[in-house]
């Protein structure tokens, strides 16, 4: 099997938006009629 160096040490940096969801999640839940864009 051969793969580059790159894609085998490759790490995610994903930003830790867990609070963020759960505000998301609040007001998805207070305001049902709200769509997805404007929450």
């Amino acid at each position: 099997m051969q793969a580059d160096r790159s894609t085998v040490r490759y790490q995610s940096k994903r930003a830790d938006d867990s609070q963020l969801r759960e505000e998301i999640n609040l007001v998805a839940k207070e305001r049902r009629r709200f769509g997805y864009r404007r929450i």
